[in-house]
């Protein structure tokens, strides 16, 4: 994994045929974006312009990337300098953002944009719709997922096997967010989490059936230990 992260930009310009920027680019560029107070941490327009006229008017990409880079690190430090006496707030805005699920409905308006009729009609009316099940839908699986992890606060003192399951989903549900946070965030970006949550919902799943299986069973002995009382 560190060596195809490493050769990655390579590999992806000989795959592509284009020149890829250097990954010190594209991760300044991801954290300058993702640190912008403007935006909350969103796509920032002024930085993409200003890295485009960089490109521009250099002579050469060679040129070009060193001075992208030390005006991404500049804007860099300038963004963590706002945002530090307001980053619990910044922080919170940006976790909304990357939860948000409404990004299918904006990407199908992005595409519908150009034409006109019935279907975009149709799309703009029934947004509310569409948006409030998406958020419905993606709000019930979070909720199913602290269940989930609550039953694994249960099996703890079990020492089920579950509890391996349990805890890596939660393990990669806590690094796919984290790990995302500081750079720039999209709604979209969150599929991700759907993995770690399908898998804590599986592991939820087991967990009601074993409580099942137990409670029947200890029912089972007291129904058993009731008639031999009375016998």
């Amino acid at each position: 994994m560190l060596a195809l992260f490493v050769t990655a930009t390579n590999l992806d310009s000989w795959l592509y045929g284009i020149r890829i920027a250097p990954s010190r680019v594209e991760t300044l560029y991801s954290l300058a974006t993702g640190t912008d107070p403007n935006t909350h941490g969103t796509y920032s327009a002024h930085l993409q312009a200003s890295v485009d006229h960089e490109l521009r008017v250099a002579p050469s990409l060679n040129q070009a990337y060193p001075q992208i880079t030390r005006h991404l690190e500049t804007t860099l430090q300038t963004n963590l300098t706002h945002i530090k006496p307001q980053l619990g707030n910044f922080a919170n805005q940006k976790m909304q953002n990357f939860a948000r699920e409404d990004y299918g409905y904006d990407w199908s308006l992005y595409n519908l944009s150009p034409n006109g009729g019935t279907l975009n009609h149709n799309w703009f009316h029934w947004a509310p719709v569409i948006v409030s099940l998406a958020v419905i839908y993606w709000q019930g699986m979070l909720l199913l997922a602290l269940l989930s992890i609550m039953m694994g606060l249960w099996l703890q003192w079990r020492h089920h096997y579950l509890n391996t399951y349990l805890m890596m989903a939660a393990l990669l549900f806590d690094g796919f967010t984290l790990t995302a946070l500081p750079l720039e965030v999209q709604g979209r970006y969150h599929v991700i989490l759907y993995l770690p949550i399908i898998m804590l919902l599986i592991c939820g799943v087991a967990g009601v059936k074993l409580w099942w299986r137990q409670r029947q069973h200890h029912l089972t002995i007291i129904n058993a230990s009731n008639s031999v009382s009375k016998a």
